[in-house]
C-alpha cells in the first residue's frame, strides 16, 4: 500500500472532479471497496462522518472499478446512490483504490496525515462498523473528535 497518498484524478457518480490537490494540508480518510465492499463504503464513510463532524480531516470514499469493463460502466454508474451527500470517487484506473486494497480485501481504509503520510491502514468488516477501528481511523489521522456520532 502507498506509504502517501498518491497523486489521482477522478470523478464522482455526479461528475464532479476530485484529485488529490483537493486534499492538500488536511489529513483524509481514505474507504475503499470493490464491488463487493460497495455497501461497505457507504457505511463506513457514514461512521468515520459522523465522528470527525466538522473536524479538519475529509473522508475520501472510493469505489475501486478498475475489473469493470469500459462497456458496462454507464450500468454502474447508474446503480451508485443518486443523492450527491453520498458521492463516491469512480476510480475506474485503479489509482487509488487498487493500490490501498491491494489483496487484502474488498473494503479497507486508510488514514493520510496533513503531511500526505500513511498513518494508519485497516482492512474493514463488510457490514458492521467496529468502534476500535474507526478510532484508530479518526485518531491516526490526526483528527480530534467533535463528539458528534
Amino acid at each position: 500500500m502507498p506509504s502517501r497518498l498518491p497523486e489521482f484524478a477522478f470523478t464522482d457518480q455526479f461528475g464532479r472532479e476530485l484529485h488529490e490537490r483537493l486534499y492538500d494540508g488536511v489529513a483524509v480518510i481514505v474507504v475503499a471497496g470493490d464491488r463487493e465492499g460497495a455497501a461497505g463504503v457507504a457505511l463506513w464513510t457514514a461512521a468515520l462522518r459522523a465522528v470527525i463532524g466538522d473536524g479538519d480531516t475529509r473522508v475520501l470514499p472510493v469505489a475501486d472499478l478498475g475489473g469493470v469493463p469500459r462497456i458496462l460502466r454507464r450500468l454502474v454508474g447508474r446503480l451508485l446512490p443518486r443523492d450527491p451527500a453520498h458521492w463516491c470517487a469512480l476510480d475506474w484506473n485503479g489509482q487509488l483504490g487498487a493500490p490501498i486494497r491491494g489483496e487484502r480485501g474488498p473494503l479497507v481504509a486508510a488514514a493520510y496525515g496533513a503531511d500526505r503520510v500513511l498513518r494508519v491502514w485497516a482492512s474493514l468488516p463488510l457490514d458492521t462498523v467496529e468502534s476500535a477501528t474507526l478510532v484508530r481511523l479518526v485518531e491516526g489521522a490526526g483528527t480530534v473528535s467533535t463528539g458528534n456520532s
